[in-house]
């Protein structure tokens, strides 16, 4: 119950790049930082989107936007053509 609750505020917050912040202030209800990670800290949330998503049976889909959503956001922001 408490894990869909975060899910549904990190749902609402998610940012337009699909790219979370590592930190969040529960008490204020906002992002506490700009700085994202694929790395270390930040890494396992986005497995997380992709395992929740087949936790469920492929049966969550919002599980499987915010995933997208964040590879699309580290398509955009990360891979360069040279």
């Amino acid at each position: 119950w408490h894990c869909t609750r975060v899910m549904d505020i990190m749902e609402r917050q998610m940012p337009a790049d699909g790219l979370f912040p590592l930190y969040y202030n529960q008490e204020v209800g906002a992002w506490a930082s700009d700085e994202v990670s694929f790395g270390a800290m930040g890494d396992s949330f986005y497995e997380y989107l992709l395992k929740q998503w087949l936790f469920t049976g492929k049966q969550e889909a919002r599980y499987w936007h915010m995933y997208n959503a964040t590879l699309a956001g580290l398509m955009h922001h990360l891979v360069v053509r040279t």
